[in-house]
């Protein structure tokens, strides 16, 4: 899923599940924040350095880097029998993601145990990706393979998560074909995915907050007005925009945390700002994927990819960015566990 379900979705479903607009910021914030922490930092503090957790990457270099990235952020293992069934093949897949998995639960309730916002809000990212991302895994393998097809550019890639198939699992309007799976699911709908992810979402979400939550049909026919009937929905930029005015979100700013956690370094408000307009549309975003994965993967490749050293700024360990940083890092320590078990 893409920033419009992590951000305004998130913000939407806490505010209706009676958070505080600071609450429900803190948590959309948060659980956007995975998709957009890609590069490493090293922090220059008065207690000494301090390294951030880095929580999503377009490169194909390394295992570690899937199972320490990809893996516990963005594609936490289903069950596989579940997975197997759905595959054309019934070949087993390890690791495979499927929606709402028991692995995937646990984490989210082990999140909304601590009531710390910030892991919440990642812990929310990974449980919503369960939907969209179903049927692949973080791991490089055939089992993420797209069938050859007369368009078969995508296939260069490799088969990592859904690579293969770009953006078409991630943005909400898209309808496509996964032709890996059975006849009977291969035509996906991302629509009634999210959804889905959402009313369990909304559900957890009541739950943490005492609330009743059987006001779901409401709060998703708001939505779904929002959006447009199935086929004709809206363009990305009226979602957003009606979002805004009818729900009183605010306008993503994805980068603000950082900015006040770190002094500014040469060409990072420039850096900040293309990625924030750049944003705005499905080809820009785009573009700007297959950018990072190739910049990342010659960087890293060539054994020139290093953490950028900064300054911290006043006040830094009482800063959003440091507490989401150590909440990731719990986060990732939890799912470690959890698939031991």
């Amino acid at each position: 899923m893409n920033g419009e379900f992590h951000y305004y979705w998130t913000w939407i479903l806490a505010s209706e599940a009676g958070l505080s607009e600071t609450d429900a910021e803190i948590l959309a914030i948060s659980a956007q924040y995975p998709d957009e922490n890609i590069d490493p930092v090293r922090v220059r503090t008065p207690q000494g350095s301090y390294d951030s957790v880095t929580t999503h990457h377009y490169g194909f270099w390394s295992s570690t880097a899937h199972r320490e990235i990809l893996v516990p952020f963005h594609f936490i293992p289903g069950d596989p029998e579940i997975a197997a069934a759905a595959r054309r093949d019934h070949a087993p897949a390890p690791w495979t993601v499927t929606p709402k998995s028991p692995i995937a639960k646990r984490m989210l309730i082990n999140a909304l145990k601590t009531r710390n916002l910030y892991r919440i809000g990642i812990a929310l990212h990974a449980y919503a990706d369960t939907w969209a991302h179903q049927n692949f895994s973080g791991l490089q393998h055939p089992a993420n393979q797209r069938p050859q097809t007369s368009r078969s550019a995508s296939r260069l890639l490799p088969p990592i998560g859904h690579a293969q198939y770009r953006l078409k699992p991630d943005i909400l309007h898209s309808v496509w074909h996964d032709r890996r799976l059975v006849p009977e699911q291969q035509r996906v709908v991302n629509r009634d995915r999210f959804f889905a992810a959402a009313r369990m979402i909304y559900r957890y979400l009541c739950t943490f907050n005492h609330r009743n939550p059987d006001n779901w049909p409401l709060v998703r026919d708001r939505l779904e007005r929002l959006i447009g009937p199935p086929g004709h929905e809206k363009s990305p930029e009226e979602r957003l925009l009606d979002y805004q005015i009818e729900f009183g979100v605010p306008p993503a700013a994805r980068h603000s945390w950082k900015a006040e956690a770190l002094l500014p370094s040469p060409g990072s408000a420039a850096a900040a700002s293309a990625a924030d307009s750049g944003a705005a549309s499905g080809q820009s975003a785009a573009v700007q994927e297959k950018l990072r994965w190739f910049r990342d993967e010659l960087l890293e490749r060539s054994s020139l990819r290093e953490r950028a050293e900064v300054t911290a700024a006043a006040g830094f360990y009482d800063s959003h960015w440091y507490r989401w940083m150590e909440a990731a890092r719990a986060h990732r320590g939890d799912v470690e566990v959890l698939l031991l078990e």
